[in-house]
Formats: C-alpha cells, sequence, structure tokens
C-alpha cells in the first residue's frame, strides 16, 4: 500500500510539473521494482541560454542529453532543499527538519553545471536564485529521487535538468555630434563640437565584470578639457541623474582617446534606477576643438573627421562583448581659393580681403570672422600668382553630410594692387565639398584707377598765370580810360 501511495505521489508531481513547462517527463508505466533501499542519488543542473523559451517547452525526461548545442550560462545559483515526501507542488513544498534535513547553494561553473551528489532518496526542490544577468529565473519545480526511466521500465539514481533563460540584451552604443540623434555638422577651424555617447545600462551593472566605454577622435580633433566631461543617466520615463566625476565615475584622456570607467558607487546609482524604469542609457558629453595645423593645410579639409565609440562589457556571467558605434559621426570643414587679375587676364599680387558670413556683416563692416591661429581679423592677401585661400569654414547646416552641403561667404576687398580701385561691393564666395579643387576658384577683376592731375604741378601753374594777365590787363585798361576822362 505503501509503494502505490509513493508511486501515485511521484505521478501527481511529474503532471504538475508538465502543466509547469519546466518538467521531468515520466511514461506512465508499470514499474519492474522497488528502488535499491539506501542508494544514493544526484542531481545535475545544467544551464543554458536561449533566445526565446517558447521554442524548448518539451518535458525533460531526466536523461543525460549529450549534443546540447546551446551556450551554458555561468554563476547562476540554483538552492536544492529535501521536502515532504507527498509534496504535490513547488509552491505547496513543505522542507524536512531533523536529521533528514538537506539545503545546499551551488553556483553553475563555466559548462553551466551544478552539480548535487550524495542524495538520500526523497523529494527535493530546485530554486534558481534571481540573477540580472536573465531575464527571469525557472520557476521553482521538484524532483523525485529516484525517478523511473523514459521506458518505464527501470529507475533512474542520477538525474539531469537542463533549465533555460534568456539572457538580458547585450548594451549597445551609439555616437552623435551636436546633439542627440545627430551624425554630421560642418564647423570651422579652430571652432568647437560637442559630441554625445549613448550607451544602454544593463541590468546586471553592479555585478558586471567590466563596463568601460572609449572615445577615438580623429588627430585634428582635441578634447578640449577632461574636467568638462559631463556624464549622467536617463531612464526610459525621462529621468535624468547626473554623476560625479570622481566618485560615480574616471575619466582620463591619453592621445586624443577619452575612456570612462564606472566606480562601483556609480554603478550602485545607475543599479537603482531600475526599480522604477524599464531601460536605463547612460551619455557621456565632451568638446573638442578642431585644430589643422596651419603647415599641413589644406590637408583635413572636405574630409569626413570621424569620431568612434566603444563598449567594453563583460557580464556577471563573464559573456564578453565588444560593441562599436553602427554608424560614426563625423565633422567637416571647407574653403575656397580666389584668383585675383585684371580686365586683360594678368594676375595681380597684394590684393587683400576679409571675409564675412552675411551679406549685411559685409556691407557694414562688421563681425569679420577671425583667423583661427591667431584671434585677429582673417585677411589673406594674393601672392604672386594672384592666388589666395581661406582655409577652415563651416558650411551647411546641422545634419547636412560633407556631400550635400554648402554655404555662401562675402569677401570685402581691404587693398587693391597699386593703380587698381578698390572693389565697390562685396563678391560671393560658395563653399562645398569641391570649392577647393584645382578648377574651382573664385575669379575676382580690378579694373585700373583714373589718374588726375597731380596737386601742385604745372598745370595749375598755367592757369595762375593766365588769371594773372587778365587781370593786369583789365588793370591796365582801366587807368588808361580814367587818364583820357581827366584830359578832357
Amino acid at each position: 500500500m505503501k509503494y502505490f501511495k509513493k508511486t501515485g505521489a511521484l505521478l501527481v508531481l511529474m503532471a504538475a510539473l508538465f502543466a509547469s513547462g519546466h518538467t521531468l517527463d515520466v511514461q506512465a508505466t508499470e514499474l519492474a521494482g522497488l528502488p535499491e533501499a539506501g542508494r544514493r542519488c544526484s542531481i545535475t543542473i545544467q544551464k543554458y541560454a536561449v533566445d526565446n523559451l517558447n521554442d524548448y517547452r518539451t518535458p525533460g525526461t531526466g536523461e543525460e542529453i549529450n549534443d546540447v548545442n546551446l551556450p551554458a550560462i555561468e554563476n547562476i545559483n540554483f538552492k536544492v532543499v529535501r521536502v515532504q515526501d507527498d509534496a504535490v507542488d513547488a509552491a505547496s513544498a513543505v522542507p524536512l527538519e531533523g536529521g533528514d534535513a538537506y539545503s545546499r547553494t551551488i553556483a553553475t561553473d563555466n559548462q553551466g553545471i551544478a552539480y548535487f551528489d550524495d542524495l538520500a532518496q526523497g523529494v527535493y526542490l530546485v530554486i534558481e536564485e534571481a540573477s540580472s544577468a536573465v531575464h527571469s529565473p525557472v520557476d521553482d519545480f521538484l524532483v523525485t529521487l529516484p525517478m523511473t526511466n523514459v521506458a518505464g521500465n527501470g529507475w533512474m539514481y542520477d538525474v539531469f535538468v537542463y533549465p533555460k533563460n534568456v539572457l538580458i540584451d547585450l548594451p549597445d552604443i551609439d555616437f552623435y555630434v551636436g546633439e542627440r540623434g545627430n551624425k554630421y555638422q560642418s564647423i570651422d577651424n579652430g571652432g568647437k563640437a560637442k559630441w554625445i555617447i549613448e550607451a544602454d545600462v544593463p541590468r546586471d551593472i553592479v555585478d558586471a565584470v567590466n563596463y568601460q566605454i572609449i572615445a577615438k577622435m580623429y588627430p585634428y580633433l582635441h578634447i578640449t578639457d577632461e574636467n568638462s566631461i559631463t556624464v549622467y543617466a536617463e531612464t526610459n520615463d525621462g529621468r535624468v541623474t547626473m554623476l560625479t566625476s570622481g566618485a560615480d565615475f574616471v575619466a582620463a584622456v591619453v592621445d586624443n582617446e577619452l575612456m570612462a570607467d564606472l566606480t562601483s558607487p556609480g554603478r550602485q546609482v545607475l543599479s537603482s534606477l531600475f526599480g522604477d524604469a524599464d531601460s536605463v542609457k547612460l551619455y557621456i558629453e565632451f568638446d573638442t576643438q578642431l585644430l589643422i595645423p596651419q603647415e599641413i593645410l589644406p590637408e583635413g579639409l572636405n574630409q569626413e573627421l570621424h569620431g568612434n565609440a566603444t563598449l567594453n562589457y563583460t557580464s556577471s556571467l563573464n559573456n564578453t562583448t565588444e560593441v562599436v558605434n553602427p554608424s560614426s559621426p563625423y565633422v567637416f570643414t571647407g574653403g575656397f581659393h580666389i584668383i585675383k587679375s585684371n580686365n586683360g587676364g594678368d594676375r595681380l599680387d597684394g590684393a587683400s580681403f576679409i571675409l564675412y558670413r552675411s551679406i549685411e556683416d559685409a556691407r557694414q563692416g562688421v563681425n569679420a570672422i577671425e583667423n583661427p591661429y591667431t584671434g585677429d581679423i582673417w585677411e589673406v592677401t594674393t601672392d604672386v600668382a594672384g592666388e589666395a585661400y581661406f582655409y577652415g569654414l563651416a558650411y551647411g547646416n546641422m545634419g547636412e553630410t560633407a556631400a550635400t552641403a554648402n554655404q555662401i561667404y562675402y569677401m570685402v576687398e581691404t587693398k587693391a594692387p597699386g593703380g587698381y580701385n578698390l572693389l565697390t561691393a562685396p563678391v560671393e564666395a560658395t563653399v562645398d565639398i569641391s570649392s577647393l579643387e584645382n578648377d574651382n576658384y573664385i575669379s575676382v577683376v580690378n579694373r585700373t584707377g583714373f589718374i588726375l592731375p597731380v596737386t601742385g604741378g604745372v598745370g595749375i601753374v598755367v592757369f595762375l598765370l593766365i588769371g594773372a594777365l587778365l587781370v593786369g590787363g583789365a588793370v591796365l585798361l582801366f587807368k588808361i580810360a580814367n587818364k583820357k576822362n581827366t584830359d578832357l
């Protein structure tokens, strides 16, 4: 009678496990005989990662499987507790007390295995402890030792269980310039640009082995100041939490490369945000200054000057990944070429120009563009070949690519070549990706001035002598006339 009672309880347990989706299948066939009295048993738990649990709903049999082609999950804690033999489900199972009590917790190794051996025959409750590395643990389940084999004609004293989990999503990273979501921006040589790194915060951030962000910038893009680096977190519902340099994160710049690491308190801050949020993102903002060495110009102009961000992440399960931003943002700058000549096509040297961003400023002579190297008003002068250049000018609007952007500037001539007149109106110059190509230039033509008499020269002396003779003759005639009147 006791045998049938125990066998009936076993069948009820297996049916309950099957219904929960975490089952060990037992064929309801007649047993070959009673279990071997006193024989010790074992439970081998092997933990695997899957993408979708719905693809793995087939109940387990308790037998060993040797061809599982799934990644193992390390460092997941399983607790095994012996419970009363009449337990029918995990929720109502009552742990044994006294000499028959058993409770032990083992973490899975690098093969995903937690091995519990030397177990007395009976019913055991298996509990997977929560881990930030997986979306959720498997439901608690019961294992009866020994259990019947698949054929239903014998006992299995060593039971194998293969619970599966969906791992948390690997963190992703992206990189922007100017503002979030933007990938392209044009700036002046000497100008600054703001860069924004956006990275997912994994739920296991506290226990993660490594979480480091690296930004590597184009050589001419100089990170201006380590102390100006800003780091903050934002939840999916828009709450922003600022992190403190030194306390929550450490950032360093070496060879134009930014490296940022979270401290333990900083990780705790980020982890705490998951209590009320579904997702958390980390943002790192910093400024760069574009400074192309003057001696190498025009190198670096009309090029895409990129920044790249990388997230090096090792999860609490020792899964390592290196994530690079999918499309690297860039800045660009341009310029234009001037050729000065007369109306006969002869090249003219010695013509000087300054530059403005708007026609209004050019007409009023205000807000002239400054030289990026000196800070003075930027003035260029044509050489003996009649050529001059303005290098390092922003063109286009934020979000436009280097290939599609363009911008009009306005030149004002401040000094004309000898014998020529200054230009009377600003000259338009369009900057785009091709404005510095050899066959593209701004042609500026000067005309000769009118030749006027030299002040104080012979010409005026002649007129003075003629005037003096005329006045003298008039006086002489007047005296002769007066004398004739007197004689009468």
